[in-house]
């Protein structure tokens, strides 16, 4: 689909320039890589000069030009909340693995992931950051399901496994004196963690409780 094309292109992080080719594109030294339609296309070159930077450009518009469907990103990422987000911190997964890929969460499959169940997660700055006080980036992860029941049971799975000490908002304080915490909304369930405090762990689930509500 385009959305594991998005997701395939998304699972490094993208900090390079823009190429302007495809739907999204990133090109760095000797590496070219977009996304179109269902396609992902990744181009590198291990000796790179003027002539092969331009023709690494020129293949990659040639092969965005032979897709002729344009794809669509998924729809969960519509529902990420911008306020501090890192653009280039947002992958796209169906399994735990990848998952584990950027946060590790377990080696056991605590929320139930497999390919009927859609996630993404994005990295994001608190909004309240004191003058002289090192940011502490914290993760925000938000999955569907394909029923609202086999979302309950991974919520359940999840605080169950991970957050037992729960408190009745499903937040608690963990070892690392951050804050994690999650949610069930009917097929969806939202985790946040490493949070500098619970204010900002439920502000995430809050604002997208607030735009399925639109």
């Amino acid at each position: 689909s385009s959305q594991d094309a998005f997701g395939a292109y998304h699972h490094d992080v993208r900090e390079g320039a823009e190429a302007g080719i495809g739907q999204d594109s990133e090109y760095m030294t000797g590496y070219l890589s977009f996304w179109k339609g269902r396609y992902f296309v990744s181009i590198l070159t291990f000796d790179e000069t003027e002539e092969s930077k331009l023709a690494m450009l020129d293949l990659g518009k040639a092969i965005a030009a032979g897709i002729a469907d344009e794809g669509t990103a998924p729809d969960l990422v519509k529902l990420l909340p911008e306020e501090g987000r890192l653009s280039s911190h947002v992958h796209y997964f169906h399994n735990h693995l990848c998952l584990n890929a950027h946060y590790y969460l377990a080696d056991e499959n605590l929320l139930k992931l497999d390919m009927d169940a859609e996630g993404v997660m994005a990295r994001y700055r608190p909004v309240a950051v004191a003058a002289g006080e090192e940011v502490s980036y914290f993760v925000f992860v938000l999955i569907r399901y394909p029923s609202a029941e086999k979302a309950k049971e991974a919520y359940r799975s999840f605080l169950d496994g991970y957050l037992p000490d729960a408190d009745v908002e499903g937040a608690a304080q963990t070892e690392n004196s951050k804050w994690a915490a999650a949610r069930l909304k009917t097929d969806l369930v939202m985790c946040v963690f490493d949070a500098p405090s619970k204010i900002e762990a439920r502000r995430l689930m809050d604002d997208v409780k607030t735009a399925l509500a639109k």
